[in-house]
């Protein structure tokens, strides 16, 4: 049953670079729902699907955005510090994607930095430019994290306020959701974190 599962949702996804990976079972949880890691850079999470286009120890190879799976078969997706990551037609092609392929009842959460909260405390900061420029509250919460050799996923190249990421949601479809603050890189006077249900 599990395996006829498995291939059934991966074969929209035969244009892409898949791996199983022993660490993830697929499609992942004990339960048999579907649950999308998107945007997995090195977290690898068990009884999920991750997803990430640049790291080779993803379970599926792809731009988020290109994500085929079919019309209300996922149970749940999560992406943290990944949509600020995309161009904004991009992030909005992502959503309204994943509200398709979320069954009724389904989540997605996202974690973004909220540029609100980052230009406060930037501008709390003062002229200490060691913590504008190598803090986790200083500008990297607006370009990224700096690194030696950053690579082109490394940047972000869009920014969420708690009414962009509303305008973002509402539009691919959701309803109810709710913007709190978001925990998952311990950043909570940074980052926000945006659940919705279809």
């Amino acid at each position: 049953m599990i395996s006829r599962l498995v291939r059934i949702l991966l074969k929209p996804l035969t244009a892409f670079s898949i791996k199983q990976n022993k660490r993830s079972q697929l499609p992942a949880s004990k339960e048999g729902a579907v649950r999308l890691h998107v945007g997995c850079g090195a977290v690898i999470k068990p009884g999920y699907i991750n997803v990430d286009e640049f790291n080779p120890m993803a379970d599926v190879r792809a731009a988020i955005q290109d994500l085929r799976y079919p019309n209300e078969s996922v149970d749940q997706i999560e992406g943290y510090m990944v949509i600020e990551h995309l161009s904004p037609q991009d992030a909005r092609a992502f959503v309204e994607n994943a509200y398709r392929m979320l069954k009724p009842g389904g989540r997605l959460i996202l974690e973004v930095p909220d540029i609100e909260k980052v230009c406060r405390l930037i501008l709390s900061m003062g002229e200490d430019t060691q913590q504008l420029e190598e803090g986790p509250f200083g500008l990297r919460g607006i370009f990224g994290e700096p690194k030696e050799a950053m690579t082109l996923g490394d940047y972000h190249k869009w920014g969420y306020t708690p009414a962009t990421a509303s305008k973002l949601i509402t539009e691919a479809g959701f309803r109810e959701f709710k913007i709190t603050d978001g925990t998952s890189h311990c950043y909570p006077i940074r980052d926000m974190r945006v659940e919705a249900v279809k």
